[in-house]
């Protein structure tokens, strides 16, 4: 299959056609490689668990301002200096 076709595909797929299995905190959510710098590279699987036990921990540490004590939500703007490859990007 192409990638034109894949898009094609997707485009002629109705939201209620697809069917998405309930994921659970120890499935994996996504395969990290390491750069290999205390041995070989390899894939690390991390769980939808642990992807969302560091965004909480953010969102609990990098609270807006002393005052405001208020959580991080999606009117606030994140300026990251990391490598785009980072796992947290």
């Amino acid at each position: 299959m192409t990638f034109n076709e894949i898009i094609a595909k997707g485009r002629e797929t109705k939201p209620e056609d697809v069917n998405l299995p309930e994921v659970g905190p120890e499935d994996i959510f996504m395969l990290s490689y390491t750069s290999g710098t205390t041995g070989d590279p390899k894939g690390v699987m991390l769980t939808h668990k642990a992807i969302m036990i560091g965004a909480a921990a953010c969102n609990i540490r990098l609270q807006v301002g002393k005052e405001a004590n208020r959580p991080l939500d999606e009117n606030d703007i994140h300026m990251s200096y990391l490598p785009l490859a980072h796992v947290f990007e």
